[in-house]
């Protein structure tokens, strides 16, 4: 594409008469590619030193297999506590809407989670 105006005048038959682009087919060339296509998940940290600036540190198992239930973290290693909004039921007698708070994710023992999140 030398002069983008020359091209636009050009008819479709003119077009089709140019010598197509020579182009060649490598493999060796794919780490740049994957360098630039999105990742489906955000890599674990490497090299961490314990505890990060943040406060952050890595799980433990020989702890967390004694614990009756734990809450994994989203993709973005962020706990999944979400707010919501819905409108009440009939049945309550009430108008307007409910607020509510939404944890996602909780592993094992539920009413364990619940009876500790109340305290």
């Amino acid at each position: 594409m030398e002069n983008p105006w020359v091209e636009d005048s050009l008819t479709d038959d003119d077009l089709l008469k140019r010598k197509p682009v020579d182009y060649e087919i490598s493999q060796a060339e794919y780490v740049w590619v994957e360098k630039i296509l999105k990742n489906t998940k955000i890599p674990f940290p490497k090299n961490i030193v314990a505890p990060t600036p943040s406060g952050w540190i890595p799980p433990i198992p020989e702890l967390s297999k004694d614990v009756p239930y734990s809450v994994r973290r989203s993709k973005n290693h962020m706990l999944p506590v979400y707010y919501t909004e819905k409108q009440r039921k009939e049945k309550e007698h009430t108008h307007g809407t409910r607020q509510l708070t939404v944890i996602r994710h909780v592993d094992g023992d539920m009413q364990v989670s619940y009876t500790y999140i109340l305290k």
